[in-house]
C-alpha cells in the first residue's frame, strides 16, 4: 500500500516539475481520496493550484493537511504545511491587492515562525521567511534568517543566490568592508555550487568571476520574481 502511494506521489512531482500541472493535479487527487489520512497530496495538489494562480483553493488544501498532521501529531508535516500556507497567503495577497499587505505578511510570518519551532533543523522555513523579508526590503532581518537556512541545506543555490542579493543590499546601504568581504565569500561559494563545485573544493580554482556575474544576471529575474 505505501509503496504504491510512494510511486504516485513521486510520479505526481515528475510531472509537476516538467510543468505538467493537470496531470500532476489528477494524481495528487486520486492520492487524497485512496489516502485520505496522509498529507503530501494535499500540498501536492496545493502546490499545483498555487501554479495555476488559484491561491484561494491551495490554502484550503494546506489548512487540510494542517489538520490531518495535528492529529497524527507529525511535526514535519505540519511545518511543510505552515510553510506552504504562508507562502500563498503572500501570493494571494500580490494577486488580488498587488503586493502583499499588512495582514498577509504578519499571518505569513506566524506560519513560518511556527514551523521553524516545530521543525528547526529545517532550512524551508527559514528560507520562505528569509525570502519574504527579502521582497519586503527588510534586508537586515533577512539576513541573519538566509545565514540558518544555508547552515541546515549548504547545498541550496536558490538560497545561495538570493542570501547573495540580500547581502549585497546590505552592503550597498551601509558602504562596509566587513559586509563586502562577507559578500565576496558568499559570492565564491555561490559560484561553486552554480559551476557544479563541491563546497569543499578551494576557492581558487574559480578565479574568472566573470562566469559568476554571467550566471547572476541569468538568474535575478527568476529569483526576484517569486514575489
Amino acid at each position: 500500500m505505501d509503496e504504491h502511494y510512494f510511486k504516485s506521489l513521486k510520479e505526481g512531482r515528475e510531472y509537476f516539475i516538467k510543468g505538467d500541472f493537470e496531470k500532476a493535479r489528477r494524481i495528487f487527487m486520486e492520492l487524497r481520496k485512496g489516502f485520505p489520512h496522509r498529507t503530501e497530496a494535499y500540498i501536492g495538489e496545493g502546490n499545483v493550484l498555487e501554479r495555476q494562480g488559484k491561491f484561494r483553493e491551495a490554502i484550503q488544501l494546506y489548512e487540510e493537511a494542517l489538520i490531518i498532521a495535528k492529529r497524527s501529531c507529525s511535526n514535519q508535516c505540519c511545518s511543510d504545511a505552515l510553510v506552504s500556507r504562508g507562502r500563498a497567503k503572500i501570493l494571494l495577497s500580490i494577486n488580488e491587492k498587488g503586493a502583499p499587505d499588512e495582514e498577509s505578511v504578519k499571518s505569513a510570518l506566524r506560519d513560518f515562525d511556527e514551523a521553524i519551532a516545530l521543525s528547526p533543523n529545517d532550512y524551508w522555513p527559514y528560507s520562505e521567511k528569509a525570502i519574504l523579508l527579502l521582497s519586503l526590503k527588510r534586508f537586515d532581518e533577512a539576513w541573519p534568517v538566509f545565514e540558518k537556512a544555508i547552515e541546515r541545506n549548504v547545498n541550496d543555490l536558490e538560497t545561495y543566490l538570493r542570501a547573495g542579493i540580500c547581502l549585497g543590499c546590505i552592503v550597498e546601504n551601509e558602504k562596509n568592508l566587513e559586509q563586502f568581504q562577507r559578500v565576496n565569500k558568499l559570492y565564491r561559494a555561490i559560484a561553486l555550487l552554480s559551476m557544479g563545485f563541491s563546497e569543499e573544493l578551494s576557492p581558487n580554482q574559480l578565479e574568472d568571476y566573470r562566469k559568476w556575474r554571467k550566471y547572476l544576471m541569468v538568474s535575478l529575474n527568476e529569483i526576484l520574481g517569486k514575489y
